[in-house]
């Protein structure tokens, strides 16, 4: 059965002059009478596609919202990350400088132990040689004191003569030859 394409020449569109119309006037037929003499072919389509498609959907929008979701986790894991390494830095700074102080405190210290260090062996020295004159002045003094309290028999010694001096002088002296 072909599917006649123009209405039949008898009917006419209300308004028309002419005697055939191009398309067909589907209110003149019954309902029955169109549909039984169109053959309509569908496409397949199998019933799971749509399935599919739909499955497919779902899951393209998950991935892309897991995707933004996990992208906005990167994005504050990395603000985090960012400032934690700020704070990180501005701690290094503050060690540096600290070590930097720490270094010439040190550095001071040394040199200041070296001073003392010189200053006590100069000292050291000087306290040296005052015990070496404090030797020397102890060994005059024994001297000085032996010669000037000369031990009891030089004192008898020594007033013996004196005594023996005075007599020759008054012997002398006096005319006794």
């Amino acid at each position: 059965m072909s599917l006649q394409r123009t209405p039949p020449s008898g009917t006419l569109i209300s308004g028309s002059d002419s005697g055939s119309v191009s398309t067909p006037n589907l209110s003149t037929y019954g309902s029955d009478e169109i549909f039984a003499n169109i053959n309509v072919r569908k496409r397949k389509q199998r019933p799971e596609e749509q399935d599919y498609k739909t499955d497919l959907l779902n899951f393209k929008s998950d991935i892309m919202k897991f995707l933004e979701d996990f992208g906005k986790t990167q994005n504050e894991n990395l603000s985090r990350i960012r400032d934690e390494i700020l704070e990180i830095k501005s701690e290094v700074k503050t060690v540096k400088t600290a070590v930097q102080n720490l270094t010439q405190k040190f550095e001071q210290i040394n040199t200041e132990i070296e001073n003392i260090k010189s200053n006590n062996t100069k000292t050291e020295d000087k306290v040296k040689h005052i015990e070496n004159e404090l030797q020397q002045m102890k060994q005059n003094q024994n001297v000085t004191c032996f010669s000037l309290n000369p031990p009891p028999l030089m004192q008898e010694n020594l007033i013996l003569e004196l005594k023996d001096r005075n007599e020759r002088e008054t012997y002398y002296c006096c005319g006794y030859k």
